[in-house]
């Protein structure tokens, strides 16, 4: 019975997935991500979605054409194919690993940190900007105070 429930499970969950969505990673950050069919070229991380056909959904997966990560040194990762089984649900991830042994993995190294680095300064840039939001429209909130006040002190008078 355990495994009817399991299987009718199994079922109901990949027969709802229209869609598979396949975040793809890389390490270190900074590489592009090529697709080897179209040629399109994406910047790492990046949500790629994949619709799901009827006999996709009967195979239980999703098989992707495969894909190509390049960092700035040139090195590369390739994957033929990607095969996304349903089962796993609609958001799936893959991490893209650079060979180690690859020439110019110090450049790609120093690459991810300057990556880090900016953001970490657009983060600070950020909240800098939302504190001098939240304090110019302090300052207009009291200005427009102000003034409905002294126009009742005038009309008073």
């Amino acid at each position: 019975m355990r495994i009817i429930l399991t299987a009718l499970c199994l079922i109901m969950l990949t027969g709802c997935v229209s869609q598979v969505n396949i975040t793809y990673y890389c390490d270190p950050i900074g590489a592009k991500i090529v697709e080897d069919k179209t040629g399109q070229i994406y910047d790492c991380p990046v949500t790629l979605s994949y619709q799901v056909s009827p006999a996709q959904q009967n195979a239980g997966s999703v098989t992707v054409d495969g894909l190509t990560a390049i960092w700035v040194s040139g090195a590369k990762t390739y994957i033929p194919s990607i095969v996304s089984l349903l089962a796993n649900g609609p958001n799936q991830s893959l991490v893209f690993q650079r060979d180690p042994k690859a020439p110019g993995a110090y450049t790609d190294a120093e690459y991810a940190l300057q990556l880090k680095s900016l953001s970490v300064s657009q983060g600070m840039l950020n909240v800098q900007q939302q504190q001098l939001e939240q304090t110019n429209q302090q300052n207009l909130n009291n200005a427009v105070a102000n003034l409905a006040r002294a126009l009742t002190q005038h009309h008073n008078n």
